[in-house]
């Protein structure tokens, strides 16, 4: 599943929206998607926000086995860098797996650490993840 959640503005382009708040209000959604699913599960996010944790509203899918984990937990590989004001760097983009497939990882690579010209071409850098299936 791949998610874009952005930050929304009115026409006179003041903030009405936080992608936080998205995410809470997609939960019967992505419960929807996560139960007519035919095999393992990959979300492919830019969440516009900084999440320690997979966010309540994905990390409540599934059970035992099946449910979503970060491979990149305990990383948190920079992918988005901020070019207005002072430059800083953020995670933003995320990519949880099925508890099963995610035990199939041999290697992953993410963030502006890895790829280093990805700023070149993007605001964000991507995150790859390689399992063996």
């Amino acid at each position: 599943m791949g998610l874009y959640l952005p930050y929304r503005k009115n026409k006179a382009r003041d903030f009405v929206g936080h992608p936080s708040q998205d995410l809470r209000r997609l939960k019967n959604d992505f419960e929807l998607i996560y139960t007519h699913r035919k095999g393992p599960f990959i979300v492919a996010s830019d969440l516009n926000d900084e999440h320690h944790v997979i966010p309540a509203p994905l990390s409540e899918l599934g059970a035992n086995g099946t449910r979503l984990v970060d491979p990149f937990a305990g990383m948190s590989p920079k992918t988005f860098e901020q070019d207005w004001l002072s430059r800083r760097q953020f995670t933003l983009d995320y990519l949880y797996l099925s508890e099963s497939l995610a035990g199939r990882v041999v290697s992953k690579r993410g963030g502006i650490t890895d790829f280093p010209t990805a700023f070149g071409i993007s605001d964000h850098a991507p995150l790859l993840v390689e399992a063996k299936i």
